[in-house]
């Protein structure tokens, strides 16, 4: 469905008024012209004709003959009404012509009330009890009265087409060549009816549209915004139902807004779909954290009066670093405007007995920048899981590990390679260097008072120890301060220069590097 040519919208909003109907003045019927006959009847018209205005003062006609356009009417004098009422008793003239060439049967009248006389239609096209009123509108027009005069006649089941003048207010046309329609033309798309205007002197009808996507393909829809494209095709390709006016334009019009509608009804259900799906995934995750919560509850309970944990608090004088009870963050990924929660992975123990059980076991005194063992991490928390009787899941398991030993490289407690050729594939992570694989917390005796500083949760540090945060581990220190902790050992050789203990690969130079 081609939108218009600017010729062809051009042709159709001409503002050239035309009459091409004259009265006859001894019996009031109607006379239309030919084309190409002005010169024929032009004494016979001066004679017998009259304006088709009702009510004209100066209402005596002559014929014109225009070689390049239609012949027409014109006043012998000039008349004082103004086009537009010529254009809309035209307008009338010509629907009503046709709607008697298209229902002979039909009783088809102008300026006839309705039954309640509360409203006179332009033209109506009765058959039998059932009536159809056609509004023929070039002024501009009130919301108000446009709903008013429709809601009069839908309560005396009376159907009703609008057609708008393709002159004045009611056509107006953009600098990017869509038509801009007004607050009734916009209510009567929205109600899926078409928007016609019709031009009584080309005997054409054009109807706004828009194109939508129907299964990747194109299909005109009624309009669903303030613009719209225009199709103008002739009156004489139209037929009269008792919906009212139809042609191929019109009836591609309704299908491709049906189609266009089913779509959507269809979408809106595979939308639905997803949502219950969703919310079915959340419910079940729902369920299964809360299985896993009392699971890990009884892990907990176990773990809390275990020899084992007493062995770990005193390994580490009765205080285990953070990074050794780390909780894996949860996340949220947006999701239709709102939030969703991913799934995080979890193991089904205790945080401190599988990062300290890993920590021990593979990290703390291996070679320095040995490649770890990340199979036989997994493979540790396996077997914890297996001995504690709780469920084991490899990918849950593996996916802990890898969290847990990112934060232990952003800690800077171990190496990372992140291998990005194959992004499948799981980083390797290598033991740190010696001065970082350490305890984090030495036995009180030795720790002097100015590294007793403690860290709230929040980050904050305080003096006052209370609330059960931790100590500053030795990568916040100065290099002073974790001497003071860790004395350097003498090595017997001294700098020449600034008198420092030496290291032994210096001894031959006798000074250190920089002095």
């Amino acid at each position: 469905m081609p939108s218009h040519a600017p010729e062809q919208l051009a042709a159709f909003q001409s503002g050239d008024v035309r009459m091409v109907y004259g009265r006859d003045k001894s019996n009031g019927a109607l006379y239309l012209l030919d084309h190409g006959s002005a010169n024929d009847v032009r004494v016979w018209a001066k004679a017998n004709l009259q304006c088709v205005v009702p009510g004209c003062p100066t209402g005596n006609l002559t014929t014109v003959s225009r070689p390049q356009h239609r012949d027409g009417f014109r006043h012998l004098v000039a008349a004082d009404h103004p086009g537009m009422s010529e254009l809309h008793a035209q307008a009338q003239y010509r629907l009503q012509h046709w709607l008697k060439s298209q229902a002979p049967e039909a009783s088809v009248d102008l300026e006839i009330s309705t039954e309640r006389r509360d409203r006179r239609a332009d033209v109506m096209l009765s058959r039998g009890t059932s009536h159809h009123a056609f509004e023929i509108q070039y002024s501009a027009l009130e919301y108000n009265y446009f709903a008013t005069r429709s809601d009069s006649y839908m309560r005396q089941d009376v159907a009703v087409t609008w057609l708008f003048g393709s002159v004045g207010p009611q056509l107006k046309v953009g600098r990017d060549g869509y038509v801009r329609l007004t607050k009734v033309q916009k209510a009567l798309s929205s109600a899926s009816e078409p928007v016609l205007w019709f031009n009584p002197i080309t005997l054409q009808v054009a109807v706004a549209y828009d194109i939508e996507y129907v299964r990747a393909k194109q299909v005109p829809v009624f309009p669903r915004g303030p613009k719209a494209r225009l199709q103008i095709f002739s009156l004489d390709d139209c037929e009269l139902l008792e919906s009212g006016i139809r042609s191929d334009v019109l009836r591609k019009l309704y299908d491709g807004e049906a189609a266009f509608r089913s779509d959507l009804r269809e979408r809106a259900e595979r939308v639905r779909a997803r949502e219950a799906e969703l919310a079915a995934q959340e419910a079940e995750a729902d369920a299964r954290r809360t299985r896993e919560l009392g699971q890990l509850r009884s892990a907990i309970v176990n773990w809390q009066g275990s020899s084992a944990r007493a062995d770990l608090l005193a390994r580490y004088a009765g205080r285990l670093p953070d990074h050794l009870t780390w909780r894996i963050p949860r996340r949220t990924r947006p999701f239709r405007g709102k939030e969703v929660r991913e799934p995080r992975p979890s193991i089904h123990l205790p945080r401190q007995q599988w990062q300290a059980a890993i920590w021990l076991e593979h990290i703390q005194g291996a070679r320095k920048s040995a490649k770890l063992d990340l199979d036989g991490m997994i493979a540790t928390v396996d077997e914890l899981a297996l001995a504690a009787g709780v469920p084991t899941d490899p990918v849950e398991h593996r996916g802990a590990v890898l969290e847990w030993l990112d934060h232990l490289a952003a800690l800077k407690l171990v190496q990372v390679i992140r291998h990005y050729v194959n992004g499948s594939q799981d980083p390797t992570y290598y033991a740190p260097r010696p001065d970082r694989n350490e305890n984090v917390v030495r036995d009180g005796a030795n720790f002097p008072e100015w590294a007793a500083l403690y860290v709230r949760s929040d980050g904050t540090r305080t003096d006052d120890s209370a609330g059960g945060a931790y100590r500053r581990p030795p990568w916040e220190l100065s290099r002073a301060q974790r001497e003071q902790i860790r004395p350097r050992k003498e090595t017997g050789y001294t700098c020449v220069q600034c008198g420092l203990p030496l290291d032994p690969i210096l001894a031959d130079t006798g000074r250190h590097i920089l002095c």
